[in-house]
This record gives C-alpha cells, sequence and structure tokens, in this order.
C-alpha cells in the first residue's frame, strides 16, 4: 500500500490542488454574484421595473392591465422611498442616541474605537441610501438631562393643592 502512494503522491497532490481551487474560484463567483444581485434589487431606480416585471410573470398581464397598474406600482415605489428615507432619518437620530449613552461608560480608547465603529457603519448606511438618490442627515440626539428635574415637567399649582 505505502508503494502505491508513493508512486502515485504527484497526481493526488495535482487533484487536492485542483479540488482547492475550484473551491475558492466558486466561492469567489458566488460572493460577486451575490454582491451584484443584491445591488442590483436594493437599488430603488429598478424597483418599478422589477416589480412589473414579477407581476407579469406571475399573473400573465394583458398589455392593458399593465398599462393600468404601472402608474400604481410607480406611486408605490414613490411612497417606499419617502418611508425608506425617513427610517434612515429615524435609524440615524436612534443610533446616535445609543452612542451618546454608551460613551460615558468608556474610557478614552474605546470612545475612539467606538467613533469608528459608528462612522464606519454610517458611512456604510448612507452609501445604501445614496443609491436613491437621497443623503443620510444625522442630526446630533438631544442633551441626555443632568437632572431628574429635567426629565419631569414642573408640576402645575394645581396638584400642590390637593
Amino acid at each position: 500500500m505505502k508503494a502505491w502512494l508513493f508512486r502515485y503522491w504527484k497526481v493526488m497532490v495535482a487533484i487536492a490542488g485542483i479540488f482547492f481551487a475550484g473551491a475558492v474560484f466558486g466561492g469567489v463567483a458566488t460572493s460577486v454574484l451575490i454582491l451584484k444581485v443584491t445591488k442590483e434589487r436594493l437599488n430603488p431606480d429598478n424597483w418599478s421595473r422589477n416589480a412589473m416585471d414579477r407581476l407579469e410573470r406571475t399573473l400573465d398581464l394583458s398589455a392593458e392591465q399593465r398599462q393600468k397598474i404601472e402608474p400604481i406600482v410607480q406611486k408605490t415605489v414613490g411612497k417606499s422611498r419617502q418611508i425608506v428615507r425617513r427610517a434612515g432619518a429615524a435609524w440615524g437620530r436612534n443610533i446616535m442616541a445609543a452612542k451618546r449613552e454608551i460613551e460615558p461608560h468608556l474610557n478614552e480608547e474605546q470612545r475612539q474605537k467606538l467613533d469608528d465603529l459608528f462612522e464606519y457603519r454610517v458611512e456604510k448606511f448612507r452609501r445604501f441610501l445614496s443609491l436613491e438618490g437621497g443623503d443620510l442627515e444625522l442630526p446630533p440626539p438631544p442633551p441626555q438631562p443632568e437632572e431628574p428635574s429635567q426629565i419631569l415637567p414642573p408640576a402645575s399649582d394645581q396638584e400642590h393643592q390637593e
């Protein structure tokens, strides 16, 4: 048995190399394809066309039906874009408020790392929103109250009289 392995080791190494190269190439090709398809589907400029293609394929629409349905789909996509923009702004406010709450519990080095992390995530989200020509505006979160009196509204005079 050992003689057989020794005699054909080069063939086995070549087969293993071909298998490994195929696995690497397949993994890279799959990743590139998934990224391309994801960007295509997330791009709001394609939402109307994709929805109409899907409806036409699934429902076997006539030309007259397509003509009547297409404006409805375009109106819906327009509303969806507005929702995405509002959600993006709300996400930005939420994420910045969370960052502000986390910061007091960190040392200076950790704060810098947190800033870098948030900057990376926000930039990534901005790029996503830029697909639709919008931009993510991140307003600063409201200041955190220092004293309990700033949290609760002042009591009215009527409450003190009771």
